[in-house]
């Protein structure tokens, strides 16, 4: 029984999609100003009904809750686009600080072994080490688990250490 009204739940989803997603996109795009922006926000907002598809088509218009969705993430992303332009603007106007070459020469032994690195340990080694962040800042700066930081920050260490080993060796 169950199977025969999830079968159901997606012929319905299906044929909303079919009947609706042309018109959605038409309508985001007017106001987007641009269709491609358009299709991305109404395929984000199929994505985010699916799993809200029994509650959402009872009580209102499951076309007005896509379409609020959509327009929403049109809104935000136009909002994220603005701060951008706006800090590319500033960052423009200042220029950029000074680089002291000599604070990190990229010829040292430390800085051809770390470019060796897998990027994943790098990021972890220069946040720890030039940041001077916690495990549980690091882990909440990349959004992964705190044991992962501290795998990742233990393996990095050990390729680092056979990397600057190996190079000890060629050196001689």
């Amino acid at each position: 029984r169950r199977l025969v009204g999830m079968h159901e739940e997606e012929e319905d989803l299906d044929a909303l999609y079919r009947s609706s997603y042309s018109q959605l996109v038409g309508q985001v795009a007017a106001f987007a100003g641009s269709v491609t922006m358009a299709e991305e926000a109404v395929q984000e907002a199929f994505v985010q009904l699916i799993p809200r598809w029994s509650t959402v088509r009872r009580p209102e218009s499951p076309r007005a809750w896509l379409r609020r969705v959509a327009l929403n993430r049109v809104i935000d992303e136009s909002r994220r686009a603005k701060r951008r332009r706006h800090l590319t603007e500033v960052l423009r106007a200042s220029g950029p600080p000074p680089v002291r070459h000599d604070s990190y020469p990229s010829t040292s032994p430390i800085a051809r072994a770390l470019a060796d690195l897998d990027p994943a340990y790098r990021e972890i080694l220069l946040l720890k080490a030039a940041d001077d962040l916690s495990v549980r800042q690091i882990a909440h700066e990349l959004n992964i688990a705190e044991g992962t930081v501290k795998s990742r920050l233990s393996r990095a260490r050990a390729a680092l250490r056979t990397q600057l080993d190996q190079e000890g060796h060629h050196a001689h």
